[in-house]
């Protein structure tokens, strides 16, 4: 489905909840600003998924989110996802 881009924030912030509502995986969600400002430090990926320590180190990054790939790199650094999701 083709959705027009936002032309504000509250805009993205409903297109989100559109999504999260339609597709939930179980998966926080972030928006970024109508800057761009997360985007343009963190790769300019449209779906970008990113596993962060808690020391804020990026341990692994996903240009296009997967969740099960995710969890294999949770796995591989000794964490288990909560299935409570």
């Amino acid at each position: 489905m083709l959705v027009p881009q936002p032309r504000d924030l509250s805009g993205r912030l409903a297109l989100a909840h559109e999504y999260q509502s339609r597709f939930d995986h179980g998966t926080p969600i972030l928006v970024d600003t109508m800057n761009n400002a997360s985007w343009e430090a963190l790769s300019k990926a449209p779906n970008l998924g990113l596993l962060e320590d808690q020391g804020g180190v990026v341990r692994a990054r996903e240009g296009w989110f997967d969740r099960p790939a995710m969890e294999e790199s949770l796995a591989s650094l000794g964490i288990h996802p909560r299935n409570d999701q």
